[in-house]
């Protein structure tokens, strides 16, 4: 009997040890972070960091019009569009506006909020009401080309 209340003791103690080594398991990885590190969203941020367009609206927007299509009254519009839309750049013209982004993820963030708009790469791209969707397909496939 004595040695049967023996088992059931060191049983109790394994039982304690484990639980001890699964918390402390599960604290560790906490305890041995950095308080600089980021968190959820900044991390989140930095993933979509990945500025990958060098080219200038400028160069886009005549991209598009060597390509055959109408480009007239093209203008810089950063300073009235880029302060609400989180852009670096913008550009407008007669037939479409172009905004570029830092990054494709921020682009995508604001395209998320204008389902209408188009997005190629980190350049969003708005087209006036009453544009057909013969005339946007037509933008669409020559800014693409234009940025590719």
């Amino acid at each position: 009997m004595r040695r049967r209340e023996h088992d059931m003791g060191s049983m109790t103690i394994r039982r304690a040890v484990a639980v001890l080594a699964i918390c402390c398991g599960a604290l560790l990885p906490a305890a041995c972070a950095r308080p600089d590190d980021p968190t959820g969203a900044d991390t989140a941020s930095r993933s979509v960091d990945n500025n990958v367009n060098p080219r200038t609206l400028t160069n886009t927007a005549d991209e598009v019009s060597r390509q055959g299509l109408p480009v007239t009254n093209q203008h810089i519009v950063t300073a009235q569009v880029c302060p609400s839309a989180g852009c670096t750049s913008a550009l407008a013209t007669d037939q479409f506006t172009l905004m570029q982004f830092q990054t494709t993820g921020r682009a995508e963030i604001y395209l998320g909020a204008h389902l209408q708009s188009f997005q190629v790469l980190n350049v969003v791209v708005d087209f006036p009401a009453g544009t057909s969707a013969d005339q946007q397909k037509r933008y669409q496939n020559a800014i693409q080309t234009a940025l590719a």
